[in-house]
């Protein structure tokens, strides 16, 4: 019986990380040097718990198979081993440091500020779309007004009398940016919070009403890509979906002109 539970709890646990390996394998194509960096560190951190994952579970099942049964005579009291404890404790320790670190670096590149002029994009989240906006020809954003908050004719709720926004672009549920150039999001959403997350670039950052957050990112490959939103956000949040598309820089520049 002992023998059969030991290999059970051996076997769910080894289907369990062969599950989060197949995961790793099978995410999105990274479409960035930021993106990389942090497989690179998911993979280094997978590779190091799952050694140790692997290892303690195979001396679970060997003290289980090794003790198993009734044996004559009284168990033997043990107190424990100070130098097999301390030994365990630093090395634990210095791996958890070794891994926060290196984390740390991945993350500061991920929120580090932009390069000069980046590309300026709005995002106003709302149950259950995606509002973005691009300035136009003024290089200016159009001032927004929550009382004039409209979603079928006035996303963003800028004035009529306000001129900066006469030329803005407002785009639905699709963010279009040029490859090799650093966007920088600026994002807030209108009722709940949200979360915008790009697979393929490895970011995800909260919506937050009232509060505007920023995120730059550079993508360097063209193609679509999928923007989910990661936070549960009502009874319609499944649908809230988006593209991004990079495009060539041309491209990206013919396709402002024509916006009227």
């Amino acid at each position: 019986m002992a023998f059969l539970v030991a290999f059970l709890v051996f076997m769910v646990s080894a289907a369990g990380l062969v599950h989060v390996l197949l995961g790793v394998a099978a995410r999105p194509m990274a479409i960035s040097s930021t993106a990389s960096g942090v497989d690179a560190q998911f993979l280094l951190t997978m590779v190091i718990t799952g050694v140790a994952f692997v290892a303690t579970q195979g001396l679970l099942l060997f003290y289980v198979l090794r003790y198993r049964g009734k044996r004559p005579g009284k168990p033997r009291m043990v107190f424990g081993n100070r130098t097999v404890e301390v030994v365990t404790v630093v090395l634990c320790s210095a791996v958890f440091l070794f891994l926060a670190i290196s984390g740390q670096g991945v993350w500061a590149r991920m929120q580090r500020a932009p390069e000069a002029n980046p590309l300026m994009v709005q995002v106003l989240a709302e149950q259950f779309v995606w509002n973005v906006r691009y300035s136009g020809r003024d290089g200016q954003f159009g001032e927004i007004h929550p009382t004039q908050y409209d979603s079928s004719f006035n996303p963003f709720g800028t004035l009529n009398s306000d001129t900066t926004a006469v030329d803005d672009v407002v785009l639905l549920n699709e963010i279009r940016v040029p490859v090799g150039r650093t966007v920088l999001l600026e994002m807030q959403a209108k009722d709940v919070i949200h979360s915008l997350f790009i697979p393929a670039l490895r970011i995800k950052q909260d919506l937050v009403p009232g509060l505007i957050t920023r995120l730059s990112f550079r993508a360097e490959r063209v193609g679509e890509y999928e923007i989910a939103c990661a936070e549960l956000c009502g009874l319609g949040h499944y649908r809230m979906r988006g593209v991004l598309r990079v495009v060539e820089p041309q491209a990206f520049e013919t396709w402002m002109q024509e916006q009227p």
